[in-house]
Parts: C-alpha cells; structure tokens; sequence
C-alpha cells in the first residue's frame, strides 16, 4: 500500500500547468478535483482545524506580506532564495516576526523554503504576481472592504428574518460601514475612499485580463462580423456601458480592425479620467461621460455592450438600466451582447457561488441563473436571441434584441 501512495504522490507532486498544455478547461478541472480529493480526505477535525486556524491566518499573513512588500523583496523565481536576516533588513521587520509570516505563507507554497535552507525564502509564480499592486489588489480589496461586509453577513441576514437583501442601498456593506443610503459605487466615488476605488479598478483589470474576451468567442465573433458589414465608419460600431477603463472597448477595437465604425466607451467621470490616464483614447476607442441609469445618449448603434454590470444590481434597478439600452436600440438592426454569470441549474463552480454571495453582501445584488436572465430581459422588452457558454467558470455572452414587429 506504502508504494502505492508513494507513487500516487509523486504523480500529483509532478503536475502543474505544463501538464494541460495551455488547455484551460483541462487545468480548471484539475483544480476542482484536487479540490475535491483534498475534502475527501479531510476528517472533519481536519476541516476544522483548516477554517478556524490555517485559511484566516493565510489571508492574515498576505496582507501583512503586501503590506511590507516582502514579495517585492523576493523577486522573481530566477533569483536565488533569501535569507530570512537580509529579508528582514530589507523590508524594515523583525528577523523572528519576518520568519513566522514567511514560514506559513511557505507552508501554502506562495513562498519556497528548501529543507536544506530553512532561513532562506524563495519567489513562486504566485508571489511574483502579489508584487505588482495590480497582483495584490484583490488582497487589499478584501481586507478593506469585503471581510467586513462577510462578517456582518449573518447578523444582517438574521435581523431581517432571513430575507433576500434587494436594497443596493442597505446591504450589510453598508450595515458594518455606516454608509446606509449609499451604493457601493457611490462609496467608492467619495475622494476619501479613492484607495478603495484604486484598488477595485487594479483588481477587475487584474481578474479580467486572463479571460476570454467577448470577442474571442467564435460564434460571437462571427456574428460582429455578420452585423457589421456596410457600416459607415461616422457611425456607431459599438458601445461599451459601465465598461470600466475600457478593457473590453480596446481588446474590441484591437483585434476587429476589418469593421469601420465607432467604438465608444462609457463610464462615470472619475472613471473616464482613470481610463484617459490609462492611454485610452490612444486605443481608437472614444469616450463618453454616461450615468446608465439615464437613457442612452447613442442611438441605434449596430452593437451595444456591458461586461458584467447587471450582476452588480438588484432586479429592479438591471431592469432600468436595461431598458434605457432598449429605448436607444433599433428593431432588427441593434444587438445588445451582456458578458455575465450564467448559474447552472445543478452543481456550480466555487467561483460562481462566491460571486453570487459576493453580490449579495455588498450590493444587494446575484448572480443568475438562465431562467433568470430571461425574465429580467424579457421584463425590459428585449429578447435573448442565443447564449454562447464558454465554460463552467466563464462568463457568458447573451445576445439580445428587440422583438420583431409582425
């Protein structure tokens, strides 16, 4: 038996993602079945022991690693391990207090830390990525904003019956922060909170980089092209609502360079100044101070986009936004393309259901399921003309458009 498990061992110790070979649903649902084994195998003081002690101190010690940038210190995986005394003089910390937060953050592998070595620390492919502040954003974000909303969560949940939070302006965000009556985005556009903003911005260009692009999917693509034939370059090609610093209006105008036409994007100021400071309108795409919650100001553009805006607001609230797209759409001309969640109807992936609470917690908001995306759209007088699934942890592209007049 020893020799199986040996052997089994080195087998799983040999994988990592040269193994997949760039395939990523491959290496997705690796990761869900080493998941998995690892639950197996847990005894439920194991499980215990994991979530009281090991999972809190983790984060606990990434934080406090961001904090003194002891991943920048480390540098890449090409350079040698570090001592923990010259670690200790760079980042200004402690050589025994350095040592106890390196050696749990090498105990979940962000840091290496060779038997042959025990003072001496080493980067991985992860700490390389906690070095940037694009990398680390998420491990600040969290710290400041989401653990306080999640521990607020049940408190919230118990004091209102266990009912679902559908104010986006009464959330247990808001219940832990003192900040009833606001959004979160109204929050995070106060000039005291721009840290707060700052780092949210890094983290959804950090998360989405790696990502499909809408454009990416074939049959989406070959729509765009489809749709787009004789459009007169004066005219609107397409428009980005809510679309951040533009990620997905310059990844558009960057690899459909054969469609004439406009590319708009469409932010609150702030963030358009964040997107100017980014090079955005170095990227052929325009930009457009817009409040989504107004009409739309575009008329009858062939392509109306919004990469996950909808899940960030309640029913009521995605209905309004949604038929102020309508409202500026022309019948069997304009398609409106959402990059959302769609939640399977059994067994999801861990993502999507963090995401669902994630909503919940700070925005009154969900994740939905395809029979809810079809009474939300239908609710706004569109039709869901096709849902293009990428995979089981992806966003997908749902493509709308206005009913056909008889």
């Amino acid at each position: 038996m020893s020799s199986v498990i040996e052997e089994l061992i080195r087998s799983i110790n040999a994988t990592d993602q040269s193994t997949v070979n760039g395939d990523g649903d491959a290496r997705v649902r690796l990761i869900l079945a080493a998941q998995a084994l690892a639950i197996r195998l847990e005894t439920p003081c194991d499980f215990v022991q994991r979530v009281t002690w090991q999972e809190p101190t983790f984060f606990m010690c990434l934080k406090i690693g961001d904090d003194i940038a002891l991943f920048k210190h480390l540098g890449t995986r090409d350079s040698a391990p570090k001592d923990i005394h010259e670690l200790a003089i760079s980042t200004s910390v402690e050589p025994t207090l350095l040592k106890r937060i390196a050696r749990h953050l090498a105990s979940r592998n962000v840091l290496t830390n060779a038997t042959s070595a025990p003072d001496s620390y080493g980067a991985t492919h992860i700490s390389e990525s906690l070095a940037t502040r694009e990398g680390s954003s998420g491990i600040r974000h969290v710290c400041n904003l989401y653990i306080p909303a999640f521990s607020e969560m049940p408190k919230f949940l118990k004091e209102n019956n266990y009912r679902t939070p559908t104010d986006s302006r009464n959330a247990s965000f808001q219940r832990r922060c003192g900040l009833q009556g606001l959004t979160l985005f109204e929050c995070l556009q106060r000039p005291e909170n721009k840290y707060l903003a700052d780092d949210f911005n890094l983290l959804m260009k950090f998360t989405t980089a790696g990502r499909r692009s809408f454009v990416d999917v074939c049959e989406v693509g070959s729509l765009l092209r489809t749709r787009a034939a004789n459009l007169d370059v004066s005219e609107h090609l397409l428009v980005d609502i809510g679309g951040g610093t533009g990620t997905d209006a310059a990844y558009f105008r960057a690899h459909v360079t054969d469609m004439p036409g406009l590319v708009e994007l469409q932010e609150l100021e702030g963030v358009i100044k964040a997107a100017w400071a980014a090079g955005i309108e170095d990227k052929h795409v325009s930009t457009r101070v817009h409040d989504f919650f107004t009409l739309q100001p575009v008329l009858a553009s062939r392509f109306y986009f919004m990469g996950s805006v909808l899940h960030d607001w309640p029913d009521r609230e995605a209905k309004r936004i949604l038929e102020n797209v309508a409202a500026a759409m022309k019948p069997r001309y304009s398609t409106l393309l959402l990059s959302e969640n769609v939640l399977p109807s059994g067994k999801c992936h861990p993502l999507m259901s963090a995401l669902d609470l994630t909503m919940m917690t700070t925005l009154a908001s969900k994740e939905r399921s395809e029979d809810d995306w079809q009474l939300l759209i239908g609710s706004a007088g569109l039709n869901i003309v096709k849902i293009h699934h990428i995979s089981s942890c992806s966003k997908s592209v749902l493509e709308c458009e206005l009913p056909c007049e008889e």
